[in-house]
């Protein structure tokens, strides 16, 4: 790696600025440490306080008691997942931003804001239930209400639910998705864009890049390659053209044909035969009995897919769904079981922690992100094949290519990875978690 490379490489694993080894206590220290150093700055009649991007995981204690006079507060750029009622005792607020946050319902006290004119709430995780409506249309001031990239909020019909909730002197800005159709594709770095994982061409550095969010991807254009980028007039297009053409600057295509990107080649560990050969013919009476059109996964590339879940995935572990759950692992006890077999060799202590596993025939390609994962996998890949390394990007700069060939290997799903092309029989035992205690997203690849 190049000097160049090593200056924007700003990894997913880089260490805690502040020395902290625990991912937790990390997030606690250097969150305090940077609210401090903002507020000691700040002077208690200040108009304006920005705590934006400080990766700020709650509402900061204190502020409304000691901020009283605020007229703007920008919280925008943190992992805020809810507000307490007190944000209703700032009734000086002009402007509250909101933005990129992990917010899923409001307060009812916003009522009590009568000054304000600007309510950001752009990127959250905001649906209608959560908004409380009767309570803002109170907000006599208020003149701009922005809920884009708000999913739940999104479309035509949230449109019209939204603005017949407000005076038309409220301008409201709501996400309308773009059909189908009249979608643009790739340029001549791009690949297709793809509605689905499957129908991207994993080798192009666009179809790697496609998981992302478009917050993310301005994040990426801001930190690693110091590029502005306005979220009011650069929708998700011009972002992407941005970074291609950052990427192009820096990787030539003759020298990083692969994505344009520095690949970093890795091996899992070994796993014995003793345990992986008796799954591995399992798999093949799987193959063999199975129904070729009954594919789980329509949205990924192969041939075969398959989940069986444990009912520890499930809240009520007697309802409907762990009950059909317990009904599917017991037609396929014997993969189950022998999979089994396999993780406890690998990892002892994840083998009592995972909820799920996916068995796939002949999956490739497909660059996409586990949204529904709690923390790491474990992957595995059983045949007689060449090539189909599972592929992960390890920072903005880098892709592991990690061969898991009767090997295992740990990697943090949360991340974009993908199968690279292969030839042979490749089948692929993935173990994950979706129920239990989250666990924070860290290096890419763990083991």
């Amino acid at each position: 790696m190049d000097s160049s490379t090593r200056l924007f490489a700003a990894a997913h694993d880089a260490p805690c600025p502040r020395g902290a080894v625990d991912d937790a206590k990390c997030d606690d220290e250097c969150e305090a440490s940077d609210i401090a150093a903002v507020l000691s700055h700040t002077a208690l009649d200040a108009p304006t306080l920005s705590l934006s991007d400080l990766r700020l995981s709650r509402f900061p204690d204190n502020l409304t008691s000691r901020f009283a006079q605020l007229t703007t507060l920008d919280l925008s750029r943190n992992k805020i997942k809810s507000l307490p009622t007190a944000v209703g005792t700032l009734s000086s607020l002009v402007t509250l931003d909101l933005s990129r946050n992990e917010i899923r319902a409001l307060p009812e006290d916003l009522r009590n804001l009568k000054l304000l004119e600007r309510l950001l709430l752009l990127s959250n995780k905001l649906n209608h239930n959560s908004i409380p409506y009767a309570a803002l249309r109170e907000l006599t001031a208020l003149k701009h209400l922005d809920l884009r990239f708000n999913t739940k909020c999104s479309g035509e019909n949230a449109r019209q639910t939204v603005r017949s909730a407000f005076p038309d002197s409220v301008t409201v800005l709501v996400t309308i998705p773009v059909a189908k159709e009249n979608r643009p594709v790739g340029g001549e770095m791009g690949g297709l864009v793809g509605e689905h994982a499957c129908e991207r061409d994993a080798t192009q550095l666009r179809s790697q890049l496609e998981p992302w969010s478009t917050p993310l991807l301005r994040d990426r254009l801001r930190y690693t390659f110091h590029i502005a980028s306005d979220f009011e007039t650069e929708p998700r297009e011009a972002v992407m053209q941005k970074l291609l053409a950052a990427y192009a600057a820096l990787f030539p295509a003759a020298e990083y044909p692969m994505g344009r990107r520095v690949r970093r080649v890795e091996n899992g560990f070994q796993v014995s035969d003793t345990v992986c050969r008796p799954l591995y013919d399992e798999l093949i009476r799987w193959q063999t009995t199975r129904d070729p059109s009954a594919k789980e996964r329509p949205t990924i590339r192969a041939e075969g897919y398959m989940i069986l879940r444990s009912h520890l995935e499930f809240t009520k572990h007697n309802g409907t769904k762990a009950t059909l759950a317990a009904q599917k692992v017991a037609k396929h006890q014997a993969l189950w079981d022998l999979a089994a077999k396999v993780m406890v060799q690998a990892d002892p202590v994840f083998a009592t922690k995972y909820t799920a596993v996916a068995f796939t025939d002949n999956f490739t390609g497909s660059p996409h992100i586990d949204t529904q994962n709690i923390g790491p996998f474990y992957g595995i890949a059983l045949g007689d094949f060449d090539g189909g390394e599972l592929c992960v990007e390890s920072t903005p700069t880098e892709v592991a290519m990690i061969n898991t060939r009767y090997r295992a290997v740990k990697v943090d799903g949360r991340y974009p990875h993908w199968v690279a092309p292969h030839t042979g029989q490749r089948f692929s035992v993935i173990y994950y978690q979706t129920f239990g205690d989250v666990t924070p997203m860290a290096a890419a690849v763990l083991v």
